[in-house]
């Protein structure tokens, strides 16, 4: 930038403060600012503010957790012997209740193509399903654990 340029500039800004102080320069782009009163803003037609916020917090507040809450994923085990791994959630008690956390293993035991099962702290279930596939040996799980629910309310 030269010093020509740079003095057209300053001379530029000087007049737009000008009138900025006289009132005469627009400076309205089109934007219309939130009024700070809530009751002042124009109403959206059909709707009420803050109603689906209400309603989520409901529908959220009466979900009932399912197998899919509780049988998060299934991968390859590391434990020697082992073919699958189940992860748990760690809810999975609170969800199941006492008794119900105690026989999950029992449960996904049950699905075909599972030989055996071995805990690994409370949010592991190591299995043997030979070949079973992951996706397949994860639904069936949890389809298990959808039928002991229902068989539980």
């Amino acid at each position: 930038m030269t010093s020509r340029d740079m003095w057209t500039a300053v001379e530029a800004l000087s007049r737009f403060a000008a009138e900025l102080e006289s009132g005469g320069a627009d400076v309205d782009d089109g934007f219309a600012p939130v009024p700070a009163e809530p009751h002042l803003a124009p109403a959206l037609p059909g709707r009420t503010p803050g109603s689906a916020l209400a309603e989520q917090v409901q529908a959220a507040s009466q979900a009932v957790p399912g197998p899919r809450s509780i049988i998060l994923d299934c991968g390859i085990s590391r434990r020697p012997g082992f073919t699958h791994v189940l992860c748990i959630s760690p809810a999975a008690e609170s969800i199941l209740g006492s008794d119900g956390f105690a026989r999950l293993g029992e449960i996904v035991g049950r699905v075909y193509g599972v030989m055996s099962y071995e805990w690994e702290g409370i949010d592991r279930l190591h299995l043997v399903a030979g070949d079973l596939p992951w996706a397949d040996l994860l639904a069936e799980a949890r389809e298990a654990l959808a039928v002991f629910m229902a068989g539980r309310v």
